[in-house]
């Protein structure tokens, strides 16, 4: 199914409880940012695919996990991260490898996609799930709103070390 804003306020807040880090707003999967339309429409408009769909598998009324399907022309497609399917696991009691399997099944279907990375996080769920991959990934993610003090910072540092 879709996800709604309350799924995506749920993964926020599982996220922040894990990891706390930047993924969820570097990927604008905040609750209040996801709406990318106007970058796919930008897109379109000189003739390219850049898409991205998102939903989320229930159990109980209970969040699962968010799928993040992104497409991308190839010549966009710089990194597995633009063509890919992304799998959030916020909860994975109740689930298993085959109904993981039969979602993703079901995305590559719907889509019509012949081979696409899926990348998961948390790492930690997809072995307790035992979803078979074949490499591991850090994803680092750095906010540049802070680089004009650490280069100031740097520059006085390396003054000092020259004399």
């Amino acid at each position: 199914m879709p996800v709604t804003d309350s799924d995506l306020r749920d993964l926020e807040c599982n996220y922040e409880e894990k990891s706390s880090g930047l993924m969820i707003q570097a990927l604008d999967l905040g609750y209040d940012s996801h709406d990318i339309s106007e970058t796919e429409a930008a897109f379109a408009q000189i003739g390219l695919l850049r898409s991205r769909h998102l939903y989320a598998l229930k159990m109980s009324g209970d969040l699962k996990v968010v799928f993040v399907v992104n497409m991308a022309d190839i010549g966009l497609n710089m990194s597995d991260l633009t063509n890919s399917i992304k799998m959030f696991i916020v909860r994975h009691g109740g689930l298993n490898y085959q109904i993981i399997r039969a979602c993703l099944r079901t995305l590559i279907d719907q889509f019509q996609l012949n081979e696409i990375p899926v990348l998961t996080y948390p790492a930690t769920s997809a072995e307790a799930l035992a979803i078979p991959f074949e490499k591991k990934y850090n994803l680092w993610i750095l906010n540049m709103n802070h680089t004009d003090d650490y280069f100031r910072y740097l520059k006085r540092l390396l003054k000092f070390i020259k004399h």
